[in-house]
């Protein structure tokens, strides 16, 4: 995650600075990269409540992302231990190219406190909280949090657990498995 926020009085610095904005607007007009902006406060729009000087960024190929860490697919579908920081990141990336390819533009939420939702989008006037989890276990305190909160009326859990949809907290909470991150539009849409 970054934050370009200048601290320091130092032209040097000012300089640094500007060449990695130029950078990643560079690297995100080519269509390299994806910058997705935090959100302290989920309201509709969340453009308004949206922070451009804190996001994260992810490239927006998977592939090129794991060939850039130097992951062949054999030790990430291997389920080693101690990469599973790496798969994290790599299952969101892969979630966040899902959600830009089906025309949404997802932000972040982090609360006051250390609760950070993985992905937010707006659908139809509404809220939706997507949760990512590179394996089976989908506790997600954050999301809880998240949609109590806020009171969504229904969200996303991607993982690598099969479909189903439970209530949280008065939430219709819908499981898929990270294969079908490109179908969201389709629980959105059912009742």
């Amino acid at each position: 995650m970054l934050q370009l926020v200048n601290s320091c009085k130092s032209p040097m610095t000012n300089v640094r600075l500007i060449t990695k904005v130029i950078g990643l607007l560079l690297l995100c007009k080519a269509g390299l990269i994806y910058q997705v902006e935090m959100v302290s406060n989920a309201e509709v729009p969340l453009s308004f409540y949206s922070d451009a000087t804190y996001f994260k960024v992810y490239m927006a190929d998977s592939g090129l992302l794991c060939r850039r860490l130097g992951l062949s697919y054999k030790s990430y579908m291997e389920g080693n231990d101690s990469l599973k920081t790496i798969k994290g990141a790599i299952t969101e990336n892969y979630v966040l190219c899902q959600l830009k390819a089906n025309g949404k533009n997802p932000y972040f939420w982090r609360s006051e406190n250390t609760a950070e939702l993985d992905f937010l989008f707006e659908s139809c006037d509404k809220i939706i909280p997507v949760e990512v989890k590179a394996a089976a276990n989908t506790q997600a305190k954050s999301y809880k949090q998240f949609c109590k909160k806020y009171n969504v009326e229904r969200g996303f859990k991607l993982s690598l657990k099969n479909i189903g949809m439970n209530e949280i907290d008065g939430v219709k909470t819908f499981s898929l498995p990270l294969y079908l991150a490109w179908n969201m539009e389709f629980y959105l849409c059912s009742d």
